[in-house]
């Protein structure tokens, strides 16, 4: 192991991380993705508008098209 890998190594195993249920950690993950997108859009690198199917449809200003469902994430063009 190389200099800084051997480091973050050693770091991660000393320190305490209280263990999080599947389902936090999940919550996490999408309060984390949803605050991206928020920052993209506010940003002004994305929109975001909402669909008559519940789902909603994120539009990047690099020409690509996203479906943001419940659960799912679709890049759609």
């Amino acid at each position: 192991m190389a200099g800084r890998a051997r480091v973050a190594a050693s770091h991660a195993k000393r320190r305490k991380v209280p263990p999080v249920s599947r389902a936090k950690e999940e919550i996490r993950a999408k309060a984390y993705a949803l605050r991206c997108i928020a920052n993209l859009v506010e940003e002004g690198l994305a929109h975001i508008e909402r669909l008559a199917d519940g789902e909603s449809e994120l539009r990047l200003a690099t020409g690509e098209v996203y479906r943001l469902g419940k659960n799912t994430v679709r890049r759609i063009v």
